[in-house]
């Protein structure tokens, strides 16, 4: 039988004090819509080799015992949502397995390794984090789902900030964050069946040597690369796309003129694109006007991504 303490809707309690649950040991503690600020670790601590769910959420939570996680040798679910928590240490947990912090005041994890070797779902989403906690998901072999939408994440997603090291990662989940552009290697440690979540924010290039190598990995399994609600400029910056099918696959998202992403004609634009300088593509040719000594030292790519595969797909005369 599952003993679980409940408090629903009160707006009276500001503390859960020593004593109020006697000698009772719980499986399960639920509080939520209430004004509780703040609730002492004795509390929790006779129950410490029965709890398996926490769940203090909608509330005022300012503060909690984190300390104690390490000795409460049955938790897997602990749920913090929506508080008005400001910082959390470095958690030790041999039995955790979601951690959800959502929807509160964080703006910092404390520095140091997390210990949860079990932690499956991790979800820190819309917190104002001044900067991101890479060091929290290195060591996370076994996280499923990671949720970081609203964290502040933007306007650039710098090499190396996401790392995962899990082979059973689904989900990354970055939505609402303002994110403007991936450096290459922002984002790394995905497998094939990952699926990673950039709707809602300000990207308008998919930069080949950013999105290449995740679209790759995508392409061997069911992962996806969903970027929905970005102002995506589907021209010849998404050259490097117009022979690769499988990747294009794995895209889900529109143009700003509300064109699917997977129904663009890469081969067939009609508008000149800047391949090289002094370029104009007007299939099937394109038309090269560049002076004698640049056919026979080279020629200096401009800062458009080069059309080395559909090239060869076309007639070009040089003028």
């Amino acid at each position: 039988m599952c003993r679980e303490f409940k408090i629903y809707k009160n707006s009276r309690v500001f503390k859960l004090p020593v004593g109020i649950l006697g000698d009772l040991t719980l499986q399960s503690i639920w509080i939520g819509i209430t004004t509780v600020r703040s609730i002492h670790p004795l509390v929790i601590l006779p129950s410490e080799d029965r709890l398996i769910n926490f769940t203090l959420q909608d509330s005022r939570l300012e503060e909690f015992p984190f300390h104690i996680i390490p000795r409460l040798r049955s938790l897997e679910n602990l749920w913090l949502r929506n508080n008005s928590l400001t910082s959390v240490p470095s958690l030790r947990s041999e039995s955790l397995q979601a951690v959800n912090l959502d929807y509160n005041q964080i703006a910092t994890f404390e520095e140091g390794r997390w210990v949860t070797p079990e932690l499956r779902v991790l979800d820190i989403s819309y917190n104002p984090l001044s900067s991101f906690p890479s060091a929290v998901i290195k060591d996370m072999q076994k996280l499923e789902k990671f949720y970081c939408s609203g964290c502040n994440l933007g306007p650039t997603l710098l090499m190396g900030q996401l790392e995962f090291r899990s082979k059973t990662l689904k989900l990354v989940s970055l939505r609402e964050n303002s994110i403007s552009r991936l450096e290459p290697a922002a984002i790394g440690g995905i497998n094939a069946d990952t699926t990673v979540d950039l709707t809602w924010n300000n990207i308008t290039i998919l930069d080949e040597n950013a999105f290449r190598p995740i679209l790759e990995i995508m392409s061997l399994g069911d992962g996806l690369l969903l970027i929905d609600y970005n102002p995506i400029h589907c021209d010849c910056t998404l050259d490097w796309l117009a022979l690769a099918p499988a990747l294009m696959k794995k895209l889900k998202g529109t143009c700003t003129n509300g064109t699917d992403l997977r129904d663009l004609n890469l081969l067939d634009f009609q508008r000149p694109c800047c391949l090289y300088p002094n370029t104009v593509t007007m299939p099937p040719y394109t038309i090269f006007i560049l002076p004698l000594l640049s056919l026979v030292h080279g020629v200096s790519k401009s800062a458009c991504p080069t059309r080395q595969d559909t090239r060869q797909a076309q007639k070009t005369t040089y003028v």
